[in-house]
Parts: C-alpha cells; sequence; structure tokens
C-alpha cells in the first residue's frame, strides 16, 4: 500500500531487500563469500543510482509485540552447533541499537542522499526529510560514534562513501528539501566537492543567515541557477537583499532565480531592479508567492522594459493598481517592440496584448 502511494508498478519494479538479497552470516561457501564481497564493491548502485528509490524502515520491533512473541521460536543461524535452527525468541540477545546509530544504515541513508533529487517515503521515517550530502571528511569524523555489529566493517563503509562521494560529486544538478539547520551545515561541507555544480535547488530548508553565507561562498563558480523556495524560516527582506547583492556580485552570468515563498517585499524587489538593469544576466525569475508590493513591482517594471525577453512570475504577490498599471504598461511596449515577453501572472500580459491587438 505504501508502494502504490508513491507511484510504483509493482510489475515494473524488482527489489533489493538488504538482509534477504545478500547472504549472511554466516557464508558456509567461498562462492557465498565471493558474491558478498563482489556485492560490497558495489552496495552504492542500489542506494545512489538516479533511477532507484530507497524505503527506510528505520522503527525497531515494538517491544511490546516481542513480549507476546517471547515463548515463540525464530530459525537463525546457531553458531555453537554451526547449523540453522529453531531457537526461542526470549534465548536470542536482540539488537536493540536505533537505526540511525547503525553505521551501514548511516552509510546507506548518506548515499541515498546523494542521489541529484533524493526520492524518499516520509510515511516509513520520523523525521521526514531528507539528508544532505555528506563529504567523507565528516562522515569519518562521525563514524568514531557509529555502532557497528563487527567492527572491521567500518573502514569498509568509509571506503564505500569515499567512492559514492567522489562519484555523485560530479553531479551538475543537486535537488534537496526540508533540510534541517544541521544538515545545512552537512551541506555547506560538501558544496565545495561539486565543483561542476550549474544548478542547486532547496526547498522547506532550515538556513539561517551565517549559513546562508557560507552557502552562496561555497557554490561552484559554474552555477546557472539557484532556488531557494520556501525557506523555514522565510528569507524575507534583510537576507534577501543580501541573497541578490552576493549572487550578482559572485555569479554575473546566472541564468535562473527563484526565490518563492520567502515573504520577500519592495525591498528586494527594488535590489533585484537595481542590478538587472545594470546588467546582471538573469533570464528567468522567480517572486511568487511573496509580498511584492506596488513600489517594487515598478521597480521590476522598468526591468522589463529594458530586457524584455525576461521570464518573470510575481503571481500571488500585493500588487495594486499602480504596480499592475505600470507592469501592463512594459508589457505593451515590449511587445510593441516585436519581443515575446513570459510573465505572470498572465492575466496582466494577456491585457497588454489586447492593448497592442
Amino acid at each position: 500500500e505504501i508502494l502504490a502511494e508513491t507511484g510504483f508498478q509493482p510489475d515494473n519494479c524488482w527489489f533489493f531487500i538488504d538482509f534477504m538479497s545478500l547472504f549472511q552470516f554466516r557464508r558456509l561457501e567461498q562462492l557465498q563469500e565471493d558474491c558478498f564481497r563482489l556485492s560490497m564493491q558495489h552496495m552504492h548502485v542500489f542506494y545512489a543510482h538516479d533511477y532507484t528509490w530507497t524505503l527506510v524502515v528505520d522503527e525497531l520491533t515494538p517491544p511490546k509485540l516481542l513480549q507476546e512473541a517471547e515463548e515463540k521460536d525464530i530459525t537463525v543461524w546457531y553458531d555453537p552447533e554451526e547449523v540453522l535452527k529453531p531457537i526461542p525468541l526470549k534465548e536470542l540477545v536482540h539488537n536493540r541499537v536505533p537505526y540511525l546509530d547503525r553505521g551501514w544504515c548511516i552509510g546507506e541513508t548518506n548515499w541515498t542522499s546523494m542521489r541529484s533529487k533524493p526520492k524518499r517515503i516520509p510515511d516509513m521515517t520520523k523525521d521526514g526529510y531528507c539528508r544532505a550530502p555528506m563529504s567523507p571528511e565528516v562522515f569519518e569524523e562521525r563514524q568514531e560514534n557509529m555502532k557497528f555489529t563487527h567492527r572491521t566493517d567500518a573502514p569498509v563503509v568509509l571506503e564505500v562513501h569515499k567512492k559514492v562521494f567522489k562519484l555523485k560529486s560530479q553531479a551538475t544538478k543537486l535537488v534537496l528539501e526540508r533540510l534541517p539547520e544541521e544538515e545545512v551545515d552537512v551541506l555547506n561541507y560538501s558544496l565545495p566537492h561539486f565543483h561542476r555544480l550549474q544548478s542547486l535547488l532547496l526547498t522547506c530548508c532550515n538556513i539561517k543567515h551565517g549559513a546562508l553565507e557560507r552557502l552562496i561562498s561555497n557554490l561552484s563558480p559554474s552555477l546557472q541557477q539557484l532556488h531557494l523556495r520556501r525557506c523555514d524560516p522565510a528569507l524575507e527582506d534583510l537576507q534577501g537583499k543580501f541573497v541578490v547583492q552576493r549572487l550578482a556580485s559572485r555569479f554575473p552570468t546566472m541564468k535562473r532565480l527563484d526565490l518563492e515563498g520567502n515573504k520577500l517585499g519592495n525591498a528586494t524587489a527594488q535590489t533585484l531592479a537595481d542590478h538587472l538593469c545594470s546588467g546582471w544576466s538573469l533570464n528567468t525569475l522567480n517572486l511568487k508567492r511573496n509580498c511584492v508590493g506596488d513600489a517594487g513591482a515598478q521597480r521590476l517594471a522598468e526591468v522589463i522594459a529594458r530586457h524584455p525577453a525576461i521570464h518573470m512570475n510575481l503571481e500571488t504577490n500585493e500588487l495594486g493598481k499602480n504596480g499592475e498599471d505600470a507592469i501592463r504598461d512594459a508589457l505593451v511596449t515590449a511587445l510593441r517592440c516585436g519581443a515575446k515577453p513570459n510573465f505572470q501572472p498572465y492575466c496582466l500580459l494577456r491585457e497588454a496584448r489586447a492593448v497592442v491587438a
């Protein structure tokens, strides 16, 4: 049922279930050991490939259910006799280490986060957020606190993590959502490794001012698109102006900026207009669901007059008659010059076309 809700088509899927799809302890034949070791070398493919999904089941069996079943037998490998045999559940030593304290689990969730567009099924996990790609340096530092059934697995997990990160840090696009503050810090340590990054999309992330400043500083010079949608807390004008100023300075050839849903007002709109009228090369600007009023709209109308091909979205803002009139007049001028402006709300563009017709 959970998979069906995500749009999965079971007939077109294959499943890798970790503890069922690999030979487990004890591996009695050399072929089993060889298969296991070969799988370890490519384990990251299951968790980090852009065409796979990871379903994280991070809850342990509830104690009440364990208590109710303690008299029942379960077939396990019994090492003293080197045989599979039924053992009463109450005689087994239960591994109650939390999921996110376990070394392999931490590794696997981190590899999952390194897809260009991480895919999670939040119904199966309490935290309900994506994780940022973690640099090998940070991963190794945190590995001291990770729990392993076999401590000798720690170097194996670290080497796989290095392999995945090296591969994924060549990405040109990274999409992340619902990052809490501590994961934004993780992202900031990782971004300098993404030398080829051209597009970064962050949605509903907790980005404080200091972290935002570091984030912009850590972005690759090749950046062409930045999406900061519905930041939590919202950027508002103080940070909005800062973002625009820093981006215009660091990325003069940037093409797309998306600041949807950040409570940005006239001050940010005016700062954007200043830079766009002074040569900043944006061709797409999304200010949907903000608080831009007439003063900001009038300045952005100047941008349309100078750069009639720009794609601009001001839907769901606070435009009054003066702001709408300024935008409409600028669109009329652009249309009469033979340009094909792309503007939302579409009703203003439609009205401008009617005037020209």
